[in-house]
């Protein structure tokens, strides 16, 4: 597997993200299908990069930019995180959403202590789903086409690979 490096998103990363996420399959897979206008994008990204309980991370090597975590802090329990990730489709297939989500967990874990994270997937992202299980994650229930997920929050030093 590549050796990947983890940094926060910055501002030149906003284009970047839009692209990513308006690319017909990663639209296609998500709960959002939407096509989203850049202006748009560029408000919810001005937005993101001030909110305190938001965090993202540019998953890269060498400069080249291989995708994006997101994680959200939920209102009712400060130590349960939402999981949203993203991969560049010039890297899909290669195994770097696995490698994103495993050290992206294990950074938050290194920030904020133990942690839960919750994610959700279409039941018919047969890749995401496989992701978020190989990291620990679980269904825990379904919805409207929609797997919910967890990987509960360890109280020791556990390897999520």
């Amino acid at each position: 597997m590549t050796t990947i490096h983890l940094r926060a998103v910055k501002e030149a990363d906003c284009f970047d993200l839009w692209a990513w996420r308006n690319d017909p399959e990663t639209r296609r897979n998500s709960i959002t299908t939407d096509d989203l206008p850049l202006e748009e994008h560029q408000r919810w990204f001005a937005a993101s990069l001030k909110n305190s309980r938001r965090v993202m991370l540019l998953v890269e090597r060498c400069g080249e930019k291989f995708g994006t975590v997101r994680f959200d802090r939920t209102a009712s329990d400060e130590a349960l995180w939402r999981v949203s990730i993203v991969i560049n489709p010039l890297f899909r297939g290669k195994g770097i959403g696995r490698a994103a989500l495993t050290a992206s967990c294990r950074e938050m874990e290194r920030r904020y202590g133990p942690s839960a994270f919750a994610a959700e997937a279409r039941i018919s992202n047969v890749p995401s789903l496989r992701i978020f299980e190989r990291c620990g994650f679980a269904p825990t229930s379904r919805s409207e086409g929609v797997v919910h997920l967890l990987r509960p929050r360890s109280t020791t030093d556990v390897s999520i690979a």
